[in-house]
């Protein structure tokens, strides 16, 4: 298994994951990417809006990079 970190990014500032965790595969990391990010969006307030879920492996390369989905306006 490899550690993905995954870190939240936005235009000023990016929030590091130093923890990281373990998967069988790179693609395994980016759907849990996809779940943190659909998180942010119900979970959260709209201070989340403009941020993204960033995947990054153990030596820093960044592999898929997620926005945060806008909230819909009814």
């Amino acid at each position: 298994m490899k550690r993905y970190f995954f870190d939240f990014v936005n235009e000023r500032q990016t929030l590091h994951d130093f923890e990281g965790q373990e998967f069988l595969t790179a693609r395994a990391a980016c759907e849990q990417a996809n779940l943190l990010a659909i998180d942010l969006h119900i979970d959260c307030d709209s201070e989340w809006v403009g941020w993204k879920v960033a995947v990054r492996d153990a030596l820093g390369h960044l592999l898929h990079s997620i926005p945060v989905p806008a909230r819909e306006l009814h």
